[in-house]
């Protein structure tokens, strides 16, 4: 039927290259996600932000040479190109017309297999790299977070800011750049997905005639392994901002640990909803007036290595204490009072029709299905997904909450004009 995705199609290239497809012609447009397991927990604890940085020299790389270049190619081809860096993958994605999909794949190529790796490209890139880590520094919840994960997991590479530090970027060189591309970006872990109006053998044979004589990387997921236990503690800093911003929380889960969905609505329930259905919202909004943005967060960061668990809200510095006591109250409170079959039923709802929301656009799609593939939660999921989520009942997601907000590893970081007069 027009306008509906059709079953994705998989397909291994010889040299290991995941290739999905999925075709959706509502659109004459395409998405494209190439991932690699190339994110920061690869960077080593002296090179901090090397990640970042390689990825930031891939995208000048491919700017370079004016009209000759990738980029320049991409543009023309009419789509558009972009790389992103998290904890664990480097994704390049790829946005445009479907008639221009395949000169578009074949610029792409040209960006992650001959990468223009020269001085100019390196202090771009590096510049660039430390005015986005100044920028963190000066955003309240953005340098907050930062300090969060360095207080719950320290050295771990979970605890490292994915930019990088200062110090670090500053000394990093073009062979460690040019080591990290040859190590870490290769074929045999690397995912490609494609939503779009096209045809899923088209789509494979433009990979295979991009990147099928690609020899693998000798690439390992192995260093840097967290070891997934967090330490409690408290931390502030002092930023003069209007508001006290404030984050509770501990180590998270894994994408595939089986407690996964449970989280989601334990998530809801507390504080990861619209509107003021949450017990959060009630609390701090409705009927303390402490604050207007309170929210958390137990799922987004899940991935091969457990993410953290949080809960985030900015106050007023008089209201700080009353905020925060109020915060610890409605996380106890939610190990201690499961929530309703009420409160899981409406959970369970808002996420299946988000699911749905989310999944609506060719980028969503595509980077949904790098998603499935590298966890192994099977290319049928969405398909299953509100079967399973009906099957969640009120005692799984106490168990869930018993687990990840329990006191024992919780951290408490604080950032304003002044501490709170008193810290768990």
């Amino acid at each position: 039927m027009a306008g509906r995705p059709d079953k994705v199609t998989r397909t291994v290239l010889p040299n290991g290259l995941r290739v999905l497809a999925v075709r959706h012609d509502r659109l004459p447009t395409f998405s494209l996600a190439l991932s690699f397991e190339s994110g920061s927990r690869c960077d080593g604890p002296a090179k901090s932000g090397l990640a970042s940085l390689v990825a930031g020299i891939l995208l000048e790389g491919a700017e370079s040479g004016g009209g000759a270049g990738p980029a320049a190619r991409i543009e023309s081809s009419g789509a558009a190109l972009d790389v992103a860096v998290g904890y664990e993958t480097c994704v390049l994605s790829l946005t445009g017309l479907a008639g221009g999909f395949t000169s578009a794949v074949e610029a792409l190529g040209e960006v992650v297999r001959s990468p223009r790796f020269g001085s100019r490209q390196l202090e771009w890139a590096r510049r660039k790299q430390l005015a986005e880590i100044a920028d963190e520094d000066d955003d309240p919840f953005l340098s907050l977070r930062r300090e969060f994960l360095d207080l719950v997991y320290g050295d771990d590479p979970r605890g490292r800011p994915t930019s990088g530090r200062p110090e670090s970027v500053k000394e990093l060189r073009l062979e460690d750049a040019a080591a990290f591309h040859g190590r870490r970006f290769g074929p045999s872990r690397a995912v490609l997905a494609v939503s779009g109006d096209l045809q899923p053998e088209d789509v494979e044979e433009a990979a295979l005639k991009t990147f099928g004589d690609w020899q693998p990387a000798e690439a390992s997921l192995s260093q840097g392994v967290p070891s997934g236990a967090g330490v409690a503690g408290v931390r502030f800093v002092r930023m003069e901002r209007n508001q006290t911003h404030i984050i509770v929380g501990g180590p998270g889960l894994a994408r595939t640990d089986g407690a996964y969905y449970a989280a989601s609505v334990m998530d809801v329930v507390l504080g990861d909803s619209a509107g003021f259905g949450c017990r959060l919202g009630r609390r701090l909004r409705e009927s303390d007036g402490l604050a207007y943005v309170v929210e958390s967060d137990t799922t987004s960061s899940a991935g091969r290595d457990p993410g953290v668990s949080w809960t985030y809200t900015a106050t007023s510095p008089a209201h700080a204490d009353r905020a925060l006591d109020a915060v610890l109250e409605e996380i106890d409170r939610l190990r201690a009072e499961p929530p309703s079959e009420q409160e899981v039923a409406h959970a369970v709802t808002y996420l299946i029709g988000r699911r749905r929301l989310d999944g609506e656009t060719n980028e969503a799609r595509a980077h949904r299905l790098v998603c499935l593939e590298r966890f192994g939660l099977g290319l049928d999921l969405d398909e299953r997904y509100e079967s399973i989520m009906r099957g969640i009942c009120v005692s799984d997601v106490a168990e869930a909450a018993d687990r990840l907000l329990a006191p024992t590893h919780r951290s408490v970081a604080v950032a304003g004009p002044r501490p709170p007069t008193r810290f768990p």
